[in-house]
């Protein structure tokens, strides 16, 4: 039996991968926040950054041609593709609302509390 390659059938597949990251955004920019000892208030905007910078970067990883690059997965030799995408996502989820803590401004983030004391 052949699959067909619908948009349903991707939505039906991503949204798992996307709630997981959605979910793990959400616990990094707690645990970031609460290590640099900000105020919470925008970790709930760590839920979509997570998922956003998956879909993005690992996107970009299948479309992007990498002339001369080769690696086996799962028995199956790729090449002329960027190595291991779905490990670039995943790098990217993870990334993204740890680097939206440490740079956001707002309440918490004031800078010129730390000198002098």
């Amino acid at each position: 039996m052949v699959m067909g390659s619908s948009p349903t059938l991707l939505i039906i597949l991503l949204t798992p991968v996307v709630l997981a990251a959605a979910v793990g955004g959400l616990i990094l920019g707690w645990i970031t926040a609460t290590v640099l000892r900000r105020d919470r208030s925008a970790v709930p905007w760590d839920a979509l950054l997570a998922p956003l910078a998956f879909l993005i970067v690992g996107s970009l990883a299948l479309a992007m041609p990498c002339h001369g690059c080769e690696y086996v997965e799962r028995s199956w030799i790729i090449r002329n593709q960027v190595p291991y995408p779905a490990l670039l996502a995943l790098g990217a989820a993870c990334l993204a609302p740890v680097l939206h803590q440490i740079f956001r401004r707002g309440p918490g983030s004031n800078r010129s509390r730390d000198v002098g004391t």
